[in-house]
């Protein structure tokens, strides 16, 4: 489940199954309904973002050609979704529920800025590990065992 391809699809495919089928009008109307499908996408949410930028070490987790893959197709998909269902907003709404134009909008709008925070945490991590393989300190200079000198005595 650890997977990035695996997390993705319970994140991003959770929101295609409940903005595309009868199940969001449905969990309107049911309390309990309602609370599994926002413990789902906890969940859902905190695992894809673990599997794409998570700072502890995984076995077998995919490289970052991988993940990157899978973050742009995961944002790409959900930019998708959130452009249909704005476009759609005024005719799915069911009657006194304006949560739903509100739940599109801020998807419409504000989705995008999930995906540059994880994209971001992505990279400084990718950047902080490569710099520690090459050697080089927080201050940006090369550390001495990496420069060719020894750590005591005389270079």
């Amino acid at each position: 489940m650890s997977h990035p391809v695996t997390a993705a699809v319970l994140n991003v495919g959770g929101m295609f199954v409940l903005y595309l089928t009868p199940l969001f009008p449905l969990s309107l109307h049911h309390a309990g309904l309602q609370a599994l499908v926002l413990v789902h996408f906890l969940l859902a949410g905190c695992l894809y973002a673990w599997a794409i930028a998570g700072p502890d070490p995984a076995p077998r987790r995919p490289g970052m050609g991988t993940r990157v893959a899978v973050l742009v197709l995961a944002a790409g998909a959900h930019a998708y979704l959130a452009k249909l269902l704005y476009a759609r907003v005024a005719e799915s709404v069911p009657e006194g529920h304006d949560g739903a134009a509100e739940a599109a909008v801020w998807m419409y709008y504000g989705g995008d800025v999930a995906e540059v925070l994880l994209a971001v945490a992505l990279f400084t991590s990718w950047y902080r590990r490569d710099a520690g393989r090459r050697g080089i300190w927080e201050d940006g200079a090369r550390s001495p065992a990496a420069a060719g000198q020894s750590s005591g005595g005389t270079p």
